[in-house]
């Protein structure tokens, strides 16, 4: 048995920051849930779809066990709303049976276990760059509106961002139109470029609460 204490508020919060990007329509009944992996105080929150992964973390946390468990978020979500912000004690069985103890009651959870739950890519040699989010934000909502809305297109979904030495370009196609955002940064001073996956343009406003 594994057992954590955390604030109504912090749960709530990181639960609704990775579901965003949980899709309706999965055909891995496994991502359909969020994956708590509980390590040496921290407990990391991670959920994906098929084409990206959502991850977030709250640190410090007093805990008597490592473990990790699938949960379902949707119904969860939902009931810690209705709580007064409070702490929380999370069990953990070995069997992945999770309860979340508040002040009066608790709430019963089916876990799953995190075998099938897919890996995250190693990313080790993989460039990093720094975009303030609100830069980013504003370059995806002024060229998504270009953007295809047909799923069975997914790279015309997205939005490309090409980042070189003090430049930042945002473009989105459906085929027939065509956006371009030029951006002056000076503090680019990498080279590179790649997709960014929106699906369509409700995917957009949820990306928007999603980054911090």
């Amino acid at each position: 048995m594994t057992t954590i204490s955390i604030s109504k508020s912090e749960l709530l919060n990181r639960l609704q920051s990775v579901s965003k990007i949980i899709s309706p329509k999965n055909t891995l009944p496994i991502i359909d849930n969020i994956l708590l992996n509980i390590q040496d105080g921290t407990v990391k929150f991670s959920a994906t779809d098929t084409q990206g992964r959502i991850n977030t973390s709250i640190d410090g946390i007093l805990t008597d066990n490592n473990i990790s468990v699938c949960i379902e978020p949707k119904l969860l979500i939902e009931a810690l709303k209705t709580l007064p912000e409070q702490p929380l004690a999370i069990s953990i069985d070995d069997k992945f049976s999770t309860t979340i103890k508040y002040k009066g009651g608790k709430f019963e959870l089916v876990g799953i276990s995190p075998e099938g739950f897919p890996k995250e890519k190693d990313v080790t040699n993989a460039k990093s760059i720094s975009i303030p989010s609100k830069v980013l934000l504003n370059g995806i909502e002024k060229t998504i509106l270009c953007a295809s809305t047909d799923d069975l297109r997914p790279i015309m979904t997205s939005v490309y961002l090409s980042i070189a030495e003090e430049q930042i370009n945002f473009v989105a196609s459906d085929g027939h139109k065509l956006a371009l955002l030029e951006i002056r940064d000076e503090s680019m001073t990498e080279k590179i470029s790649f997709a960014l996956p929106l699906k369509n343009r409700n995917h957009s406003k949820r990306f928007h609460q999603t980054i911090r």
